[in-house]
């Protein structure tokens, strides 16, 4: 096994199983120290994927929900377009990443908490705010707050804005987005 160059695979004569593991090993590693050394040197955006491994090492890494999340809604309450997108193979952590549980939160709990203050914070303007829920399955577009209503297609109008037909929710706080998604 080569942890992170440690041995190297020719002295372990390491094949088949123990080879994959051993490369995997190595790639979470790497992706372990490319956002330790970032979130060293203080980044504020931080450029991270591994959803196991931010829902296995949360607390060790930080805050990566201020590092990497919290800009995307910063820069989307500024009119800028943003998008959070999970993706990865089954039993991957992605459902745990976006609704979290009771003790750890997920993203809707959390993006939500930072919209609404943000929202709180605005005395002087009006909002309304209204979200969808999709998942691509087997590339099939199913919508989430509507269990009748799968199978969507998507289509883009003539500025360039994609639409499809899935249900929105229009909700006033966060409880309200919480009792839709579940």
């Amino acid at each position: 096994m080569d942890l992170a160059g440690s041995e190297r695979v020719s002295l372990t004569k390491a094949a088949g199983e123990r080879l994959k593991e051993g490369a995997n090993i190595n790639k979470s590693l790497s992706v372990l120290g490319n956002v330790i050394r970032q979130l060293s040197e203080g980044k504020e955006f931080i450029s991270y994927r591994d959803s196991k491994l931010t829902r296995l090492l949360s607390q060790a890494l930080g805050d990566v929900y201020g590092s990497v999340v919290k800009p995307l809604v910063d820069s989307f309450m500024e009119g800028f377009n943003a998008t959070i997108f999970a993706y990865g193979q089954t039993s991957s952590g992605k459902t745990h990443t976006i609704l979290g549980n009771k003790t750890d939160p997920g993203l809707f709990q959390l993006v939500s908490n930072q919209l609404f203050q943000h929202v709180a914070d605005q005395v002087d303007k009006r909002y309304l705010i209204r979200f969808s829920y999709i998942e691509i399955y087997n590339e099939k577009i199913n919508d989430l707050l509507d269990k009748s209503n799968q199978g969507l297609t998507i289509r883009e109008d003539i500025k360039g804005n994609v639409l499809f037909d899935a249900r929105e929710a229009v909700v006033d706080n966060v409880d309200q987005v919480m009792e839709n998604m579940m």
